[in-house]
């Protein structure tokens, strides 16, 4: 390859593998934090960017191997893992070299068995052919992975970096189109990127360097061509000669760059290149005769070998012979000839084991007698010879793992380890049946046992037939609790040895199984041997059996029963085979009544079954006992009686066991009477004196009791002769129960006579109370008549009386006149003695009253004012003082200006803090990491300080010079700012027509300066004017469809969004999204993965965990596969509807704070709508919503949603290591489905498939969204909502004003003049003017600051238009309006009238006059305050406006009144109602005064907090790099002190070679330099020397290198010393540290030495630098 070859390979590798720094920085949300990031945010922020790089260099890899084997590959996060198999890397290989891999020799091509069972080890031979492949190709083997990085996937990176490499070589040679470059535009989800990162940090794999791939292409191959080309000739021309001695020693020459030859094939090399180079030849011949036109000139590679083809000669020559040989040496069964064979560099076989060396050999020799008795007689093949190692390395593992898993078996039983012995059943190795992790105890158990038997250890045979038996068994157990066929198919399993199994039994089985397991759960082990379960089988059947024979004398019991027998009967339950309990034959006939009647009672056709036989047994021997009980307690009664005894009869009905109910011994007397009575009727009616007594039994039956001799029977018969003078049972409770109650009922009406009197008088008092109110009743019905007689009585007696009274006043007329008029008199006088003693009282009370009503009316005249379209002009006179100017204002006012500019110079200095302690941290971190020198760090500090100093005392040099020069110049820029600033299509055309990085770095250092970071309404409103022009340029002139809004990134809408949501919208998103991120965060039982192969493989390793046993399931599988599973999908239920839950809280909060959004995102997301609505009228409304939407909630709301910390929306303790992974997938699961549900995207098939159920929630949500998004547009114009108008400018206290570096300000001129053209293509533009003013060039900072001054120091302007006092007549009406309404103003406050004619055509009285030149003065007094505050004051007004100020009030009206002609005439204001306009916009200037002073204290609080927190943020800089300062003075004396600690060592030697021009004065010590030597052997055996070129390594031991240091700590001098030749190279620490970082591990020294960079850079810092 040639130099231009290399540089331009290169040079296409780093386009391809350019810098996307910002669109990685932008992963997935389009903007950066502004925020200043810890050590640890930043390694984490680099980690994430790390990952993101590497998943685009996967699916560079992935899109590359598609386009290079037609096939599909599954998605770029599961490639890995499809790479491991070697499947895709050996059809890779068979694609640019099929020779090498054909396609029948890839394993497992169709992936069944990986498929199946996973990885096999025969996996690797797929790997290994695409190695090959390459080295076949060419490609350096620095690119090359080992196997066990891909099979075992330890480094699956290298792998990756190696197909770059691959691809890159391959295009170079044309056999391959280029690697994609997708940095920057693949996109990922933030868990793909998340789930990548901890892969990486699993295996803690360093990242190749991708970028450099080209330059170590071009430095792994210098290739001289015309040496290459003369080695070549001299080949072939020894070919020529059939020199054989010749031709080997030409391919042994190094320019051949021919590799793996060997001495013991040089016949062969010569006999087979000359066969090669003779074919080609005459293929040379043929095609020239086939050819028809000659051509002009014939390459010499036509018909002589090349370097390839001579290459491949030789590795197809290496390996014919090495087979040949091994071929001999299974001919002649030598072992150690084989062994030369099969280690053999040129067959390149694996997993050769020299322990198994006779037995490759039989098989081997097996293999060769079978392919000749098939008649096969051809050489054994290297893929034969691999698989036959392969099989025997198997078969001999398997034999010894055997053993070792016996003998582990049998020490576990020895000492009694039951956790041994399971772990050694367990062994994959050993191959034993499966075991079952809840049996454990009972392999153990049942081991023991058979080993206790047997009386000595186990052998292997036992354990695997034991095993099989003992899982056979366990799983016999698991059924016991499932269904009985589940039980009977493990029972009848020919594995679990049990015999005798009848189906039909099954449930018995069951049933008694699981009683046995209930007693054996206090066990050890609680699980059915192999021998219980046996005997319970046995058991069962034999009770079946039993209960058979039971069955059938039961249906002979029930045919008795139909037969009506009742010997019969007694004969079968007296069968011992029955086995019924209580059986007498004295009961015979009430057995068989109890049995009929219970089956009778039965449906018919259906049998009394045994138990029920059994117990109408039991109920017949119990209704015999009773019956003889009552009939020997009637017997007792009935002789009490007789007898007339009382203590007898109440024994007898007290008796327990007789159980007479309501007895009650204290009326004994009473029963013995009523009995005896009744006995007496009895004796009169029947038989006395017989032996048999009749007895009734509870449920009817009759008993015969014999009273003699105590006989009691069933039935009658003919002997029997009853007595029927007794008393029966019925009759004696009968006659109980009515005794007793008669008794109790003659004891409760002694007891309650008392109550019994009050019941019989309440009861009449009822009665009478009843007639009285009947009779009232009666007099109510009589109401009316009874009135009308009252009335008339009433009627007649009054007007006797009034007859009589009017006789009397008549008489005495005089006296009553009198009277009333003397109490007429002291009534008067009394209540005016009353009203002035209660005013008098009262005082303070009509001050309120008085005060009240004076409020009312001024807040009606308040009312009348804010809200009245014209108010009158007596209501502003009264408001009109609110417009004067007072210290507090200007106070106010200027301290707001101070603020600002002070508040602009903090965030400048704390953004240059910021970014130099940045770099600070990563150049010490990368010391720590011996990355870069000390030096460098010092050097960058001290850069540092200066500019920290050069902030601090910033002062506003060079313009402020006393000269006109310098006056013009800084008059000239605050024009052209002002210009600037007032006017946004300028700065628009500007920042679109500059590359997107330095718009970037403008914006930031300029735009916002220029508008004050908008910390008051005026700037804010001119940023947004900015924000919005811009983007309707952007949309107008850049964007051809609306998608290109989604896909990239507009300038406009990445400045709108980093400015709200690192400044005025910050707030509003963290106060909305922190209480609910924070309950989400703190809710420890949300665990959202919506991934079913990570919840599966998470669910194995808890099983795990759990029971300490490796799981028998697949750990790599589909999602198909993970949902297979029961426990998968329940698990995946929860997380979904966990997810929907939590999305909906997030929805729910982001539609309800609609109103809190900042107003500049939804005025430019109106502004979004209207400007795609105009360029795409066919577009419909809900797609041009969705790129609304883009912008309002995925670019502005999503990034904080799903990375809260990165945006300060939540408070995060670093020391407890900040979000945990699952809380960032929580986060980033509720992100994406907003974002599905905000752009209308739902979830399709393949791997998705499951979530397809949120599709309709998505779709609901979309359209919620939809309407939050229209309304979200719907907000006034800015000059509304901020209160601006034509006039504000003019009205401004203090003029606008900014401070801006000087760097910065000569950065926007020069970019202003060089795109001038594109900025203001109108010739007459007054921007040109303005540049015109400042020169045709942007000065220097020299010439703009002189010298002596920092770029980084600030300049304040105070910005105004050049064309202040020479504006177009419109302008002029608009000044001359405003100096009218002043005046207007001053003429109101001192002339009273009721309109502003009337008052302007009153005479002016001296008073007036008099009161106006003291309002004028004070007014003047306060502007001189003012000016003497702040000298920006006086310039905001002019002299024209003072000297109208200073007027008489008579010349003010006459002014006025020509004015106001002037202003009517051009229809500024209309004469309509004398001139009310007037007093309209005089009652609005009142209104937004207010507005505005309310305002600017807000602002002025807003100002001091943001002060003060700029001020803790410029101390947290500042304390770091005091502390950065002492770290690196710390390693300063550490490194000075390393010379003194060095202890001498037998291989450093001091010396101080000084030249005499170079000898150190007096007094000055001269710095000892350091050497270490080594030989190249030593380094060699260290591994620090590689190899070099020439010297073969038992030559090493002559070669001596010497390393020395310099006086630079950071430079080395070696020598390398061969005999009496020497060669001295310099050794750079920072160049050794450079290819450290870039993954560049060998270098070359004196291009010869192959040196490993890692353990040179080891051998530096141990030997010369302080370890501790």
């Amino acid at each position: 390859m040639s130099v231009e070859e290399a540089e331009q390979m290169e040079e296409l590798v780093e386009v391809a593998n350019g810098s996307n720094g910002e669109a990685i920085d932008d992963l997935e949300s389009g903007d950066v934090t502004d925020g200043h990031m810890t050590a640890d945010e930043m390694d984490q922020k680099r980690k994430q960017n790390m990952a993101y790089e590497y998943l685009c260099h996967l699916e560079e890899a992935k899109k590359w191997i598609e386009a290079c084997i037609d096939e599909e590959l599954p998605a770029t996060t599961e490639l890995e893992e499809n790479l491991q198999n070697g499947v895709l890397l050996a059809k890779l290989g068979h694609f640019f070299a099929p020779k090498v891999v054909p396609l029948k020799r890839i394993y497992d091509k169709e992936l069944t068995r990986f498929k199946q069972s996973g990885l096999h080890y025969r996996h690797t031979d797929n790997v290994v052919q695409f190695f090959g492949a390459c080295e076949n190709a060419g490609l350096p083997s620095i690119f090359y992975p080992d196997t066990s990085d891909v099979y075992d996937r330890k480094n699956m990176p290298k792998l990756i970096y190696c197909i770059h490499a691959l691809s890159l070589f391959l295009h170079k040679l044309g056999k391959a189109p280029l690697i994609m470059d997708l940095v920057g535009t693949a996109q990922f989800s933030e868990e793909e990127i998340s789930a990548m990162r901890a892969e990486l940090d699993k295996y803690g794999i360093q990242m190749p360097a991708f970028g450099k791939i080209g330059g170590i292409l071009a430095n792994e191959m210098p290739v001289d061509e015309a040496a290459l080309h003369a080695a070549v000739i001299a080949i072939n021309d020894a070919l020529d000669r059939d020199d054989q001695q010749g031709t080997f020693h030409a391919l042994s020459n190094p320019m051949a760059l021919l590799t793996k030859l060997d001495d013991n094939f040089v016949s062969a090399y010569h006999e087979a290149l000359r066969s090669a180079k003779k074919m080609k030849g005459a293929d040379s011949s043929t095609a020239e005769d086939t050819v028809s036109v000659k051509t002009e000139e014939k390459d010499i590679y036509d018909v002589i070998l090349t370097q390839a083809e001579i290459q491949a000669e030789i590795s197809v020559t290496n390996l014919k012979q090495t087979l040949k040989e091994a071929d001999n040496a299974l001919l002649e069964r030598s072992l150690s000839k084989l062994k030369s064979s099969l280690t053999s560099s040129h067959l390149k076989l694996l997993n050769i084991n020299l322990d198994n060396l006779e037995s490759y050999l039989d098989a081997l020799l097996k293999l060769h007698e079978e392919r000749q008795g098939d008649g096969d007689f051809s050489l054994l093949n290297k893929q034969d010879i691999q698989d036959t190692i392969n099989s025997v390395n198997m078969d001999c593992n398997f034999e010894y793992q055997k053993n070792i898993s016996v003998d582990k078996i049998n020490k576990a039983l020895n000492s009694r380890n039951r956790d041994a012995l399971f772990e050694a059943l367990y062994d994959p190795k050993a191959k034993y049946p499966p075991v079952l992790n809840f049996a454990s105890d009972l392999y153990f158990e049942e081991f023991a046992v058979i080993r206790e038997d047997k009386g000595e250890d186990l052998v292997y045979a036992e354990v695997h037939g034991g095993v099989k038996v003992l899982t056979a068994v366990a799983k016999v157990n698991k059924a016991i609790s499932s269904s009985s066929e589940e039980l009977l198919a493990c029972l009848n399993e020919e594995d679990v040895h049990i015999m005798a199994v009848e189906a039909e039994n099954i449930t018995v089985y069951q049933q008694d199984m699981t009683s046995a397991l209930q007693n054996k759960q206090e066990m050890t082990n609680t699980l059915l041997t192999h021998s219980e379960l046996q005997e319970i089988i046995d058991v069962a059947n034999d009770n079946v059996k039993t209960e058979q024979t039971r069955l059938k004398l039961v249906e002979e019991i029930n045919d008795v029963l139909s037969n009506a027998n009742a010997e019969d009967l007694f004969v079968l339950l007296t069968n011992e085979a029955l086995q019924f309990e209580n059986v007498f034959p004295e009961l015979a006939v009430l057995y068989y009544n109890c049995l009929a009647k219970l089956k009778n009672s039965h449906p018919e056709g259906q049998s009394l079954r045994w138990n029920e036989i059994q117990s109408a047994i039991n109920l017949a021997d119990a209704q015999a006992a009773h019956g003889i009980l009552v009939a020997k307690a009637v017997t007792a009664i009935n002789d009490a009686v007789t007898e007339a005894s009382i203590d007898q009869l109440c024994s007898a009905l007290t008796e327990q066991e007789l159980k007479v109910k309501n007895v009650n011994v204290n009326c004994c007397k009473h029963y013995l009477e009523k009995l005896d009575e009744a006995r007496k009727e009895r004796s009169n009616n029947g038989k006395e004196g017989a032996e048999w007594l009749n007895v009734e039994l509870p449920d009817g039956t009759e008993m015969y009791y014999n009273l003699v001799n105590g006989e009691h029977r069933w039935e009658v018969t003919d002997d029997m002769i009853f007595d029927s003078s007794l008393l029966t049972w019925d009759e004696i409770q009968n006659l109980i129960n009515q005794s007793t109650a008669e008794e109790e009922r003659k004891v409760f009406l002694n007891s309650n006579e008392d109550k019994i009197i009050k019941l019989q008088s309440a009861y009449k008092g009822y009665r009478a109370r009843k007639q009285y109110t009947d009779r009232l009743n009666y007099l109510k019905n009589q109401e009316p008549q009874a009135l009308k007689i009252q009335a008339w009585v009433k009627g007649v007696q009054q007007k006797k009386a009034y007859k009589t009274r009017q006789k009397l006043f008549q008489a005495n007329e005089g006296s009553i006149i009198k009277i009333q008029s003397a109490v007429r008199s002291f009534l008067t006088r009394k209540a005016y003695k009353n009203r002035l003693n209660f005013l008098a009282n009262q005082s303070d009370s009509v001050i309120k009253i008085q005060a009240a009503w004076r409020g009312k009316k001024t807040r009606s005249d308040y009312q009348s004012l804010m809200f009245a379209e014209y108010p009158p002009l007596n209501v502003v006179r009264k408001f009109a003082h609110l417009l004067d100017q007072s210290d507090t204002d200007y106070a106010e006012e200027i301290e707001v200006q101070k603020q600002r500019q002070e508040i602009v110079a903090a965030i400048r200095h704390n953004q240059q803090l910021e970014k130099d302690a940045s770099n600070m941290d990563i150049k010490i971190g990368l010391l720590v990491k011996n990355r870069i020198t000390l030096e460098e760090v010092v050097t960058h500090e001290g850069k540092m300080s200066k500019k920290e100093q050069g902030l601090a005392c910033a002062v506003s040099a060079g313009l402020d010079s006393l000269n006109k020069e310098s006056h013009e110049r800084r008059k000239a820029y605050e024009h052209l700012f002002y210009q600037l600033q007032v006017e946004p299509q300028y700065l628009a055309r500007l920042i679109l027509e500059m590359p997107q990085q330095q718009s970037t770095k403008f914006i930031e250092s300029v735009i916002l300066t220029l508008y004050n970071y908008a910390s008051n309404p005026r700037d804010e409103y001119l940023l947004l004017k900015l924000f919005s022009t811009s983007l309707r340029q952007e949309i107008m002139q850049s964007i051809e469809n609306m998608t290109d809004i989604v896909t990239g990134t507009p300038l406009a809408i990445k400045m709108v969004v980093d400015f709200h949501r690192n400044a005025r919208g910050h707030s509003y998103l963290r106060d909305m999204l922190n209480p609910l991120i924070t309950s989400l965060l703190e809710d420890t039982s949300v665990k959202i993965n919506t991934n079913p192969t990570e919840v599966y493989k998470n669910w194995v390793n808890q099983q795990e965990t759990d029971s300490g046993v490796p799981s028998q399931l697949p750990y790599d599988v589909t999602n198909e596969e993970a949902l297979k599973h029961k426990e998968i999908q329940e698990l995946m239920e929860e997380s979904i509807q966990q997810l929907r839950s939590w999305s909906d809280k997030f929805l729910s909060l982001i539609l309800s704070s609609l109103d809190h959004i900042p107003y500049g995102m939804r005025y430019i997301s109106r502004v979004m709508l209207q400007s795609l609505t105009q360029k795409f009228p066919e577009a419909s409304e809900k797609d041009i919503l969705k790129i609304v939407g883009n912008l309002l909630y995925y670019r502005y709301i999503n990034s904080t949603i799903a990375a809260p910390d990165a945006y300060d929306i939540i408070d995060i303790d670093i020391e407890k290591g900040g979000l945990t992974p699952d809380q960032r997938r929580n986060l980033g699961s509720i992100a994406k489905i907003l974002q599905f549900a905000a752009s209308n995207k739902g979830f399709g098939g393949g791997d998705s498939q499951h979530l397809a159920c949120l599709n309709s929630y998505i779709k609901g949500s979309h359209e919620k969204f939809k309407q939050y998004f229209r309304k979200a547009c719907d907000v006034p114009d800015p000059e509304v909502h901020f209160n601006i108008n034509q006039y504000t400018e003019a009205a401004l206290v203090v003029k606008p004003r900014i401070s801006i570096s000087a760097d910065d300000l000569i950065n926007t001129h020069a970019k202003l003049l060089e795109y001038r053209a594109k900025i203001a293509p109108d010739s007459l533009d007054a921007i040109h003017e303005l540049l015109e003013d400042l020169g045709s060039a942007a000065p220097t900072v020299e010439e703009l600051m002189g010298s002596g001054v920092n770029k980084e120091d600030e300049i304040c302007l105070i910005l105004s238009s050049k064309h202040e006092g020479v504006e177009d007549a419109k302008s002029d009406l608009a000044s001359l309006l405003i100096s009218t309404k002043q005046l207007t103003i001053d003429i109101i406050r001192c002339q009273p009238g009721e309109n502003l004619t009337e008052v302007l055509d009153r005479e002016t009285s001296e008073d007036q006059e008099l009161q106006h030149r003291s309002m004028i003065s004070l007014q003047e007094q306060v502007d001189a305050r003012a000016v003497d505050k702040d000298a920006a004051v006086s310039r905001a007004k002019s002299v024209k406006e003072k000297s109208e100020r200073k007027m008489p009030l008579k010349d003010k009206k006459v002014k006025v009144k020509e004015d106001l002609s002037k202003l009517s005439g051009a229809g500024f204001i209309s004469s309509d109602s004398h001139y009310q306009a007037m007093m309209k916009l005089i009652a609005q200037d009142i209104r937004n005064q207010r507005r505005y002073r309310a305002a600017r204290r807000q602002d002025l609080q807003k100002l001091a907090d943001t002060k003060a927190n700029l001020q803790k943020k410029k101390l947290f800089f500042e304390s770091q790099i005091e502390y950065y300062n002492t770290y690196v003075k710390a390693c300063m004396a550490n490194m000075l002190a390393a010379g003194k600690r060095r202890s001498r060592s037998s291989y450093v030697s001091t010396s101080s070679p000084i030249e005499e021009d170079q000898k150190p004065k007096k007094g000055k010590k001269e710095p000892k330099h350091q050497t270490i030597k080594y030989t190249a052997a030593k380094l060699h055996e260290r591994g620090i020397v590689l190899e070099i070129d020439g010297i073969s390594p038992n030559q090493y031991k002559n070669v001596q290198f010497e390393i020395s240091t310099t006086v630079d700590p950071a430079v080395f001098q070696c020598t390398a010393k061969v005999l009496t030749v020497s060669e001295t190279h310099t050794l750079k620490l920072q160049e050794l540290l450079q290819l450290q970082y870039e993954g560049v591990a060998v270098m070359t020294l004196f291009d010869r030495a192959k040196i490993n960079v890692n353990l040179l850079i080891h051998l530096l810092n141990k030997k010369f630098y302080i370890t501790k």
